[in-house]
């Protein structure tokens, strides 16, 4: 009868080079966690636009914008059962899309109620999916880098998080561009 072979994974790993597996896992979570900066970053810069065109009361954007973070309680659990179940790769790619398909239906809410909602579901999948991208960078890195790569990983909300002011400040109402003369165009 043969024995089994032990095999340390966690030594194995430990003792790697970062090479071009870590930079991809590094650069693939860092643009799927940056989906989640950009969520909340667009939603602050959609609130001007939603109290005039809704007419709703500024205090009542509150809902707006903790939707996304209570759905945090949920999708971390759901969407780490589903990776358990039927793989990372099919628990990421599966929380992006429901997250895209019903951030892309929020441009179909009507009213306040709807938009938090739509949020909300959203923030399920978006969720579920930073907790399995944390989880595959601190697994697959090793020890003596491990921090440093999940910061450069998780970084990726922060950068997120300032794109919808580089995208949104130039078509803000009321701004005209300047040329290079500091005249108007």
């Amino acid at each position: 009868m043969a024995t089994a072979q032990t095999v340390d994974l966690a030594r194995i790993i430990d003792n790697q080079k970062i090479g071009a597996f870590h930079i991809g896992l590094i650069v693939v979570c860092f643009i799927t966690v940056m989906a989640d900066g950009y969520d909340i970053g667009a939603a602050a810069f959609a609130a001007p636009a939603l109290i005039r065109e809704w007419h709703v009361n500024p205090a009542a954007l509150g809902g707006l914008f903790s939707a996304g973070l209570v759905a945090g309680l949920i999708g971390p659990p759901v969407l780490g059962w589903i990776a358990d179940h039927y793989g990372r790769r099919t628990a990421i790619v599966g929380g992006l899309l429901f997250f895209g398909a019903f951030t892309w239906a929020s441009v179909l809410a009507q009213d306040l109620t709807q938009l938090i909602w739509l949020r909300f579901i959203a923030g399920i999948g978006i969720s579920g999916v930073l907790a399995i991208a944390t989880a595959l960078v601190i697994e697959y890195a090793p020890r003596h880098i491990r921090a440093t790569l999940f910061i450069l990983m998780f970084s990726g909300v922060t950068f997120g998080g300032g794109v919808p002011g580089l995208v949104g400040s130039p078509a803000r109402p009321g701004r005209r561009a300047r040329n290079t003369r500091g005249g108007q165009w």
